[in-house]
Formats: C-alpha cells, sequence, structure tokens
C-alpha cells in the first residue's frame, strides 16, 4: 500500500477562497423580454417657441400621460409617463429627443429617446405630424428599442413602442 499524499494546510484554504471570489467575480448576463406598448400623452401647451440656428423652431415641453402594455409578458401596464423633450422643425420637419419615465407603484423605468418629426399636410388643410425614432433604458432596466407616433391635437399625441428589457 502506498502512502497517502499529505496536502499542505494552505491548500485547504485555496479551493473554498477560490470558490467564493469565483462566485463574487459571477455576474449573470441579463435576459432581455420582447416589451411594447401604447402612450396616450398630453403636452403642456407651448404657445411660443424659440427661433434656433438656421430659423429652427425649438420647442421645450413635459407631456404626461399613460402606458397601456400592448405585449406578453405585460409590461408597465397603466404605469404613469412622464417625458421632457426638446424639438427643433425648420419647415415643420426635424429632431426631437427627451427622456421618458414611467412609474407603476414601487417601479420605476426611465428611457432616453431620439428621432425625426414629419409634417405634412392633411386633404383638409391640416398639419398631421407623426414621428419615429428610438429609445434606450437609462435607470431601472437594460435594454432599447423603437417607437412611432403621432399627434392627435396640437398638444396630444399617440406613440407604440416596442423592444426588449431585462433588469
Amino acid at each position: 500500500m502506498h502512502p497517502r499524499p499529505r496536502s499542505h494546510p494552505a491548500l485547504a484554504l485555496l479551493l473554498p477562497l477560490t470558490l467564493i471570489v469565483g462566485a463574487a467575480a459571477y455576474t449573470p448576463t441579463s435576459r432581455l423580454a420582447p416589451v411594447a406598448g401604447t402612450m396616450s400623452l398630453v403636452g403642456t401647451p407651448n404657445n411660443s417657441p424659440e427661433k434656433g440656428p438656421g430659423g429652427a423652431l425649438v420647442f421645450i415641453g413635459v407631456s404626461k400621460g399613460t402606458n397601456v402594455s400592448t405585449g406578453t409578458p405585460a409590461f408597465m401596464d397603466g404605469a404613469d409617463v412622464v417625458s421632457a423633450d426638446t424639438t427643433s422643425l425648420v419647415n415643420g420637419n426635424g429632431t426631437h429627443h427627451g427622456v421618458l419615465t414611467m412609474t407603476k407603484g414601487a417601479d420605476k423605468v426611465s428611457f432616453k429617446w431620439s428621432g425625426e418629426v414629419t409634417s405634412t399636410m392633411s386633404q383638409d388643410q391640416k398639419p398631421a405630424i407623426s414621428y419615429h425614432g428610438s429609445w434606450t433604458a437609462v435607470a431601472g432596466a437594460t435594454g432599447g428599442g423603437t417607437y412611432e407616433g403621432h399627434f392627435t391635437s396640437p398638444v396630444a399625441s399617440v406613440t407604440n413602442w416596442k423592444g426588449e428589457l431585462g433588469k
């Protein structure tokens, strides 16, 4: 029979220490899940846009409303929505960007967004304003997606959005 090798006392500590350090360094990757919704927002009327560079009209506003989840699983269904934005338009077309926060109970998620605004004249000679762009989660979640929408009045809009989010 061969004598059993004896381990050094420091080696007996090394394996548990290695497991602890390895577990602390492990961060599970966040799984992104599909999400989608429709937001109905009403903005604070801004009767005096400022003239920006190149003759652009610059609007700074705040809109409030509600999100309705249209995806599975439901995400922030019935959440309160607040969006702060800046829009710069020349002849009704241009860019917009801002920050949006959804709050439902103790849950809160914030996003930054940016996109393009397009204005056309309808058959009854009223402006039809639509927009589209992309969004990215900045607090309370990770992920991003796209949005598109239109104004239903000078201060009200409907936005459909979709993407993927994780924690």
